[in-house]
């Protein structure tokens, strides 16, 4: 059916990028070897909206129709209280490959939706992969592990895109971690980013703060670490904006992670 109201839900991912010859290392996570996932595949057409200014992409939005088979989904995100690993969500089919704005009632893209916005809104890329998803479940988590394999295209241009999502289904966030932490570090690299303080995000502004740097400013901390040759060994680390650096103290003792998780699980019911 289309039309269905958009439901809303926490999307807690981590993505990391590999180049295609390494993904047979995948089957050496010690987590994939236990649970033995039946693995389910389906190719991906995802074309994403903003307009020439990327203002949706400034706002912290984004805006995407998926088609998979005879199915188009429209899905919204939006950064949750300036976290880099959770964003609100909303999902409704409809019933083409363009958006129904009508189904962003209720989204945070709604305040945002003038007449000009909604003429200026345009295809800005689009993804066509194979995705494959690994369902790794046990009594404690669910944690869906995506391969996309495909290419990224603007119309004028084409690039090649191979990457794993780790999204958190159920239990908590330091599972997603410690899985990520089973990745071969010699194929897969993964580092942890603070990309700006205070960015001069709409969160920022309505809280009352003074914006210390720009959302330019963060875009440009997630591209040196996604696509900067020279980091391409680097894998465990911490970056500040553009720079290496170190977090807490706590972020490095696997045994506050230890205490943390069991904590979690204590209190969430799931122990």
């Amino acid at each position: 059916m289309h039309g269905t109201v958009p439901g809303r839900h926490q999307e807690i991912e981590i993505k990391l990028e590999l180049g295609p010859a390494n993904l047979p290392h995948l089957k050496k996570i010690p987590f994939l070897r236990t649970v033995k996932p039946t693995p389910r595949g389906a190719p991906q057409v995802s074309v994403y909206f903003d307009t020439n200014s990327q203002k949706l992409r400034k706002k912290g939005l984004m805006l995407r129709v998926r088609r998979e088979g005879r199915h188009y989904t429209q899905t919204i995100k939006a950064t949750t209280n300036g976290e880099q690993f959770e964003r609100d969500e909303w999902e409704a089919e409809i019933a083409g490959n363009e958006p129904d704005l009508d189904q962003a009632n209720g989204t945070a893209l709604e305040p945002f939706l003038t007449k000009k916005l909604r003429q200026r809104l345009k295809p800005i890329f689009a993804t066509r992969v194979r995705r494959t998803i690994y369902p790794l479940v046990d009594n404690a988590h669910a944690i869906a592990l995506t391969v996309d394999q495909g290419a990224i295209d603007t119309g004028t241009r084409s690039q090649p895109l191979c990457e794993i999502e780790l999204e958190l289904k159920r239990g908590s966030a330091a599972d997603l971690f410690d899985l990520a932490r089973e990745l071969d570090p010699a194929t897969i690299t993964a580092n942890c980013l603070h990309p700006a303080t205070y960015m001069a995000t709409t969160m920022v502004r309505q809280s009352g703060n003074t914006p210390i740097s720009t959302v330019e400013d963060g875009a440009e901390a997630i591209l040196n670490l996604a696509v900067s040759e020279n980091l391409d060994d680097n894998s465990g680390e911490f970056y500040n904006g553009l720079r290496p650096s170190r977090a807490n103290a706590q972020a490095y003792d696997d045994r506050a992670r230890e205490r943390l998780r069991v904590l979690s699980m204590h209190l969430t019911g799931l122990a």
